[in-house]
């Protein structure tokens, strides 16, 4: 079915084939189509320009389709945005689906099963049609991915080792944009971490910015570590880039 207007989708992926597949099935559908490698290079195209719908995979890398979904519907401007995220684990094994508040969340079938459920699905989205409850289609269908598994449980017990030190801790893009922290560091400069997804770190601590930038610049130019000191809200931060 061919949509009767021109809607417009991002779809955001770390795998190149589905990337290529999913946005050939949504050109026949009638979409405009624009793709991301993963979450961070998704939500730099929302800024850009919003789009009619969002397909996410669950999983990848610097920013996977779990925490850029809870980090849209914390911003009003994004919060009625239709959002379907993939996944390639059981609808159970999904922590926290009640913060990360997609509309649906489709099993990753064979391609052509993909396909069917999905142009239903986004049909009813684009139409307006939202539940109590999000969707979840093709569950039944899978068996228990143990690798992936693992790779989430290796992510979990990361990060509940990051919130347990007391050291602000962030991890930056290349670009210096940041991917996620810990605790300490929200209570730090007290923000949440959704407050400052994707944003330059720079833009925290916006009076100490050219000490900053001369610390990238050192590392960028071939220093294993830079380190200095600078005051925030009232406090003595040491800062250190690896």
């Amino acid at each position: 079915m061919t949509l009767p207007s021109n809607p417009s989708i991002i779809i955001a992926d770390n795998n190149e084939f589905y990337r290529r597949v999913l946005g050939d099935f949504y050109r026949d559908l009638g979409y405009e189509v624009r793709v991301a490698a993963d979450g961070l290079e998704a939500l730099e195209m929302i800024k850009q320009r919003r789009p009619d719908l969002l397909l996410l995979d669950l999983i990848m890398p610097r920013l996977d389709g779990a925490r850029l979904c809870s980090f849209l519907r914390s911003r009003p401007e994004h919060a009625s945005l239709p959002i379907i995220i993939l996944s390639g684990i059981l609808a159970d094994e999904i922590e926290g689906i009640d913060s990360i508040r997609a509309d649906a969340y489709v099993a990753k079938m064979p391609l052509a099963e993909i396909a069917k459920t999905l142009e239903e699905v986004s049909i009813r989205l684009r139409n307006g049609i939202r539940e109590t409850m999000p969707i979840l289609s093709g569950f039944e269908k899978m068996y228990r991915r143990e690798v992936v598994l693992e790779l989430l449980q290796e992510r979990k017990l990361a990060q509940e080792t990051l919130d347990s030190l007391s050291e602000g801790i962030v991890e930056v893009s290349s670009q210096r944009r940041l991917l996620s922290c810990n605790r300490a560091f929200e209570e730090i400069v007290g923000l949440a971490a959704g407050e400052f997804l994707s944003h330059p770190v720079e833009e925290i601590f916006t009076a100490s910015r050219p000490i900053i930038m001369s610390l990238f610049a050192e590392v960028e130019n071939g220093a294993a570590m830079a380190a200095t000191t600078i005051r925030h809200r009232d406090r003595e931060l040491q800062l250190k880039l690896h």
